[in-house]
């Protein structure tokens, strides 16, 4: 409707005989349809600034600020994601058991954009002391998994976080106790400490998005 509505006056220009007006009005047009139609990032201009528009509105009418049902004391069904926004359509499946001790890996559900993932946690005390073979056993293993996602064209991306530190700041105390060593550069150990805070830090903060 916003694209016939803006061709209207190249076609008065053409009923009246002024081509030049109507070929201005034609490049007019033309530059409307590139920023209605073309997507950059999954939406077209106009998009953009629709939305940019609505979030500033949100922002100044406060709907922007999410808080969680639990600290309201409103909290219903515990087994739901209370979740702000379009992360609504967020549900988080238990899928099989596997292993001796039988953990499940969590199976996410996004409605909203048609998606699936699956997302677990390995713990193992690394490859350090591994043999040749039990090496290459991982390396295939890896390899397979990321050959199979390729050639079935199912899966979008994998992605490994590989976490090095430890959960709480009790086991981070012990772990840089246990590792610091009192011969090393000053500069070097503040660093380290620094990033090992900053980490922890990270991954403990709550997530508002």
């Amino acid at each position: 409707m916003f694209l016939a509505l803006a061709s209207l006056p190249a076609f008065w220009a053409i009923s009246r005989g002024a081509w030049f007006s109507a070929f201005l009005f034609a490049l007019v047009w033309l530059f409307l349809l590139a920023i209605t139609v073309i997507p950059v990032r999954g939406r077209s201009a106009t998009g953009w600034v629709f939305a940019s528009t609505m979030y500033a509105v949100g922002g100044l009418l406060g709907w922007t600020s999410f808080r969680a049902k639990a600290t309201q004391g409103r909290a219903e069904d515990l087994d739901t994601p209370d979740l702000p926004g379009v992360l609504q359509g967020v549900q988080i499946h238990d899928g099989p058991p596997h292993g001796s001790q039988s953990q499940r890996v969590a199976i996410i559900e996004n409605h909203a954009m048609k998606t699936w993932a699956v997302t677990a946690s390995i713990v193992h005390s690394g490859i350090g002391m591994k043999d040749v073979e039990e090496r290459a056993r991982y390396g295939e293993a890896l390899a397979g998994l990321l050959d199979v996602a390729g050639r079935t064209e199912k899966v979008d991306e994998i992605l490994f976080m590989v976490r090095t530190v430890p959960e709480d700041g009790a086991e981070r105390d012990l772990w840089v106790n246990r590792h610091r060593r009192p011969n090393a550069p000053v500069r070097r150990r503040s660093s380290t400490a620094a990033w090992l805070t900053a980490s922890l830090r990270r991954r403990c903060a709550p997530r508002r998005s």
